[in-house]
């Protein structure tokens, strides 16, 4: 898509007017798929922004329109995205419920890629909070 390329491009704010023009055709046309991608696209410039409300906010629509139409695979990317947004904020708790959860859905539905990459990310989870800790030890 348009916004897709322009988020490879690096320009974030033609990204974020052109994924919102999609978002909104895609709803009036009930396409709740390509709703969820345009969504996690946006969310994904919201993340690299710093505005971590913004990106939360698509990926749970994207969650949300994923399952109603029965789209397990791109519910999981937004679980993993969400869960990328909590671990930056430093929430391990819910950035690894997140990881778990896509892992999950994952292995049910023999995604071994996507369920890869959720046990990656709660791998990291898991190391991240020894940096932030690291100053209590010395």
């Amino acid at each position: 898509s348009e916004a897709t390329a322009r988020l490879n491009l690096g320009d974030y704010n033609e990204t974020i007017s052109q994924a919102g023009l999609a978002i909104s055709c895609y709803q009036k046309a009930g396409a709740k798929k390509e709703e969820g991608k345009a969504l996690i696209t946006r969310g994904v410039v919201f993340f690299r922004t710093g505005r971590w409300d913004e990106a939360i906010d698509d990926y749970c629509k994207a969650m949300q329109v994923s399952k109603e139409a029965g789209e397990v695979k791109l519910e999981v990317e937004a679980l993993v995205e969400t869960g990328r947004v909590f671990r930056q904020q430093l929430w391990h708790h819910l950035a690894i419920d997140h990881f778990r959860e896509a892992e999950w859905k994952s292995r049910i539905n023999n995604y071994r890629h996507n369920q890869a990459e959720a046990l990656y990310e709660r791998a990291a989870t898991y190391l991240q909070p020894q940096k932030h800790l690291a100053f209590l030890m010395r």
